[in-house]
């Protein structure tokens, strides 16, 4: 069973679950069950907790342009056993071109908790983007060295996170859309609900969640909105539906106001 990267169409053999190419995470060919452990393909491995994260990158660097198959087990390094000769090869190079004791440095770690595959593969891209050497984990989390940290912060708010303190809508206008929502749930004629909708509906995008506000979270908040001024604009609808989308807009929108 050979696994496939769903951005570049790369393959790779079943134990490699992410993209040397891209970071992308990996999907498999088949729908077969997983082998048994014991059944598992041999693995050569290399541990790197003692090495600083950006040689780490350079090690991961190297491996992809020599087109060696690799995964990340946390700081250990897992390949083939027909090309653990050209790793040792590898290592050796580049612990004569480092010199002296490695120091392994300050890192930062970011769970992305709760975020789906897509956010964290946007991640890990915008990071190979930049040049910001990182390492992933097993439940899809990134580390990084701790200089970096900042910049990675940037990184993930934009993607899942929430966006930028200049992005996005204000608290303002999440109050109005709170406001407007409320006055819709109990009158679905309700004029200054109306107005307030449609002002909110204006200031505000799916793909610009404010400040510390979950990008997942915020689309769904969005959708409301617009489905709750569909309805308002059909002469036809119910308007015990309107206050039933008014309500669920509304409760959304409660733990942010």
């Amino acid at each position: 069973m050979m696994r496939t990267c769903p951005d570049c169409d790369s393959t790779f053999s079943e134990w490699v679950t992410v993209c040397v190419e891209c970071g992308t995470s990996l999907v498999q060919e088949s729908n077969e069950a997983d082998q048994d452990d014991e059944d598992a393909p041999e693995r050569i491995v290399y541990e790197l907790g003692d090495w600083p994260l950006s040689m780490q990158a350079r090690v991961a660097e190297e491996l992809a342009g020599a087109g060696i198959e690799h995964v990340w087990d946390g700081t250990d390094l897992l390949v083939d056993p027909d090309d653990e000769v050209a790793c040792d090869e590898m290592f050796d190079r580049l612990e004569a071109e480092l010199g002296g004791e490695l120091d392994p440095g300050e890192e930062s770690h970011f769970t992305l908790a709760g975020w789906n595959t897509l956010d964290r593969d946007e991640v890990a891209q915008r990071l190979a983007a930049g040049s910001i050497p990182f390492r992933r984990d097993d439940e899809g989390g990134i580390t990084v060295a701790a200089s970096d940290e900042e910049l990675v912060v940037v990184i993930v708010n934009e993607v899942g996170g929430g966006g930028d303190a200049g992005g996005g809508p204000t608290a303002e206008t999440l109050g109005n859309l709170f406001v407007a929502a409320d006055r819709l749930k109990s009158d679905a004629a309700s004029s200054d609900g109306l107005d307030g909708l449609v002002s909110s509906l204006d200031e505000i995008d799916p793909d610009q969640p404010p400040f510390g506000l979950e990008r997942g979270a915020w689309r769904r908040i969005v959708e409301a909105a617009d489905e709750l001024g569909d309805g308002l604009a059909d002469e036809a609808s119910d308007p015990d539906h309107i206050c039933a989308m008014a309500l669920r807009l509304r409760d959304l929108l409660r733990p942010y106001v």
